[in-house]
């Protein structure tokens, strides 16, 4: 009898074998991709030049004309132009660092922030900063922030850049760094401070409140909290919005503009 055709076009998933040719890619990268057909199948064969790297992060900037995309398969950083509803890719890539994840751009517009996971390993990973006003944009600096800098967000006044990454304990906790700042600089006040003491770390979601004041995130233990950025004393104070062990599970943190709700 005749095999079911299989439909679909578009494609996305995770590399589980490779040709004895095949040099762009290695088996466990996150790929997508279009097929004549076949892509609603649970395997499907392709030649590596028609895989793309799925994107890890996506920032558009303030004035809606640009997007950046973190491209963590293959070390990329990517711009794309914003126009009439459409995205362009301007083919201007970049290479701010080993596995770009998460992206930011600051409420100016002006430059953007990149955090670089690398291996995972246990090395000190990196925040790469592009600035925007340049043409093409380009990476400008590279800052050593510790290990496995993953979600990421810039403060409302571009000046500080909050993230997660493994404290000492190797749990994931939120720290906060100035953008000039670095874990080698000779100032204490530009190294990296550990915001967060969470029994069991963070897990996702990680936003800045519009004051500037305070960040946002969902604990390990799916409670919503606001940690105070404030300086002095009241840096790292934990207002329990939800509290832990709370249903249902949170999948999204989203803020309004005015900071109330």
């Amino acid at each position: 009898g005749r095999v079911p055709e299989i439909p679909g076009l578009e494609f996305a998933g995770t590399i589980v074998q490779l040709g004895e040719r095949a040099r762009m890619w290695k088996v466990g990268d996150r790929v997508m991709g279009i097929e004549a057909g076949g892509a609603y199948a649970e395997r499907i064969a392709t030649h590596e030049r028609q895989l793309l790297a799925v994107p890890a992060g996506v920032a558009i900037a303030p004035d809606g004309k640009t997007a950046l995309v973190a491209r963590d398969g293959d070390s990329k950083v990517s711009v794309l132009k914003l126009a009439n509803g459409t995205a362009e890719y301007t083919k201007r890539d970049m290479y701010a660092g080993w596995k770009p994840y998460q992206i930011g751009i600051s409420p100016k517009g002006d430059w953007a922030a990149v955090g670089n996971v690398g291996m995972g390993n246990g090395d000190t990973d990196t925040v790469s900063l592009i600035d925007l006003r340049l043409d093409p944009p380009r990476v400008v600096d590279t800052i050593a922030v510790g290990v496995t800098p993953e979600g990421l967000s810039v403060a409302p006044d571009g000046k500080h850049i909050a993230y997660y990454a493994k404290d000492a304990k190797g749990q994931t906790q939120i720290f906060v760094v100035d953008v000039n700042g670095s874990d080698q600089s000779a100032d204490a006040a530009k190294r990296p401070m550990q915001l967060t003491q969470f029994d069991g770390g963070v897990a996702q979601y990680l936003r800045w409140h519009p004051s500037g004041d305070a960040v946002l995130c969902v604990t390990a233990k799916n409670g919503i909290a606001a940690i105070s950025t404030l300086p002095g004393r009241d840096f790292g104070r934990v207002t329990m919005l939800i509290p832990d062990d709370a249903a249902p599970e949170r999948s999204r943190l989203v803020i309004s503009h005015d900071g109330k709700t």
